[in-house]
């Protein structure tokens, strides 16, 4: 049975703010999770929100571990689900 009320958040860097055609345009995977969600889950509130930030790198400051502490001391950690989605040029020398 589909959730009457889901929020998810998709975090991570370029790939989640959507960066195609090198940069010159966004289109966030988020509008289609969404559009393909409503279409599954006819009737259920959905808020998709993405946090992108391109350049944004685990390793880095904030990076990753700071954007998550803030949307954690936020209150963020209590919605439905969340998608972390990042590269692997985005470890910055961790892989």
């Amino acid at each position: 049975m589909p959730p009457a009320n889901l929020c998810i958040l998709n975090f991570g860097a370029s790939l989640v703010r959507g960066h195609t055609d090198y940069g010159l345009r966004a289109t966030p995977y988020a509008t289609w999770m969404k559009e393909r969600l409503e279409a599954r889950w006819p009737g259920t509130e959905l808020d998709v929100v993405v946090d992108g930030v391109s350049g944004d790198m685990v390793t880095g400051t904030p990076g990753f571990r700071g954007r998550i502490g803030r949307l954690c001391k936020l209150g963020w950690f209590s919605l439905g689900m969340w998608a972390v989605v990042f590269g692997f040029h985005d470890l910055g020398g961790l892989a």
